[in-house]
């Protein structure tokens, strides 16, 4: 976008740059059909240690979220989505102009091998 701004006399130089900019939405449609949404769905822990989760608000009210080392045996990995509130989320994705299917991406987005409010490992 920025080299619409600049005050370039051309015939060919606007048609140069729609075209350059043809070929990188070609190329990342390729690859978001090659590889598809990156949800972490299927990332895998190595180690000894699962990965603890929790999510709290400050007294500021921020969001904060902890990762912190859990043992294997104590925990069981689960499925979590990345958003605390989904449907504040789609609502406020709307409002910004997102495209329509993009509501469907965010319902079903989800973070694997997360233990939520599981216990610390006692070696940390």
């Amino acid at each position: 976008m920025v080299l619409y701004t600049l005050p370039i006399e051309g015939r060919t130089f606007k048609i140069v740059i729609n075209a350059v900019l043809d070929v990188l939405f070609l190329m990342s449609f390729i690859n978001w059909v090659k590889y598809g949404e990156s949800n972490m769905g299927s990332y895998k822990c190595h180690g000894p240690y699962n990965i603890g989760f929790k999510r709290f608000k400050s007294e500021a009210g921020n969001d904060c979220i902890v990762l912190y080392p859990v043992t294997t045996y104590s925990s069981i990995p689960q499925e979590i989505s990345p958003y605390l509130n989904i449907n504040k989320r789609v609502e406020g994705a709307f409002k910004q102009g997102s495209p329509p299917g993009y509501a469907g991406t965010l319902r079903s987005r989800k973070v694997a091998n997360l233990c939520p409010n599981a216990e610390m490992d006692i070696e940390f």
